[in-house]
C-alpha cells in the first residue's frame, strides 16, 4: 500500500509540473509562433464561443479545439477542406471494439482524426461544419476519395475555391 501511495504522489507532482510549465498547451503556443498574425486572445475568444461536443472537443467558428490525452490541440477550420465520419469495428477473442472518428483533411492533404464516443457526437460535429463552413466537403464516398487522391485540383473546385473567392 505504501508503494502505491508514493506512486500516486509522484504522479500528482509530475502532472502539476507539466500543467504549470505549460507543456499541455505547447502545441497551441507553437501554432501561435508559426502564425504571428494570430494572438492567444483570438484563440481564447473563439474557444469561449465554441460549441462543446462530448468532453474533449469544441468546435469554434475559426478553430476546432480538442484534447489529445491531456494536451490541448487545435485545427484551423479555414484550412479544412474535407470532413467525414469514419468507423472501425474490431472483433477478436470475443471482444467487440468500435471506434468512431471524424477525419479532417486540410489544404495540404494532412489529416487530423477527432475521436468521439457516440454517434450523436460525430453527427453534431459534421452538422456544425456543414452549417458554418461552406468551403468544406462533408461526407464520404469512393468518388470523393478518388477525386481527392487523383485530381486534387478538381476536389478543391467542388467547394473550397468558390468559398475562398467570396
Amino acid at each position: 500500500m505504501g508503494i502505491t501511495f508514493i506512486g500516486l504522489v509522484l504522479f500528482a507532482i509530475y502532472t502539476l509540473i507539466k500543467a504549470f510549465s505549460g507543456s499541455y498547451q505547447k502545441d497551441i503556443l507553437k501554432y501561435i509562433d508559426n502564425n504571428p498574425s494570430i494572438s492567444f486572445k483570438e484563440l481564447e475568444a473563439d474557444f469561449s464561443t465554441a460549441i462543446p461536443v462530448g468532453k474533449k472537443i469544441w468546435v469554434g467558428s475559426r478553430w476546432t479545439f480538442y484534447l489529445d490525452g491531456a494536451a490541448a490541440q487545435l485545427v484551423d477550420n479555414n484550412d479544412i477542406i474535407w470532413a467525414y465520419r469514419s468507423e472501425h469495428t474490431v472483433i477478436g477473442k470475443g471482444v467487440f471494439n468500435r471506434t468512431i472518428s471524424i477525419k479532417l483533411f486540410d489544404i495540404n492533404k494532412r489529416y487530423t482524426s477527432l475521436n468521439v464516443k457516440k454517434d450523436a457526437e460525430a453527427d453534431q460535429i459534421l452538422q456544425i461544419y456543414n452549417d458554418i463552413h461552406n468551403h468544406m466537403v462533408i461526407g464520404y464516398n469512393r468518388e470523393l476519395e478518388r477525386c481527392f487522391q487523383k485530381d486534387f485540383d478538381a476536389f478543391l473546385g467542388m467547394k473550397y475555391r468558390a468559398a475562398v473567392q467570396e
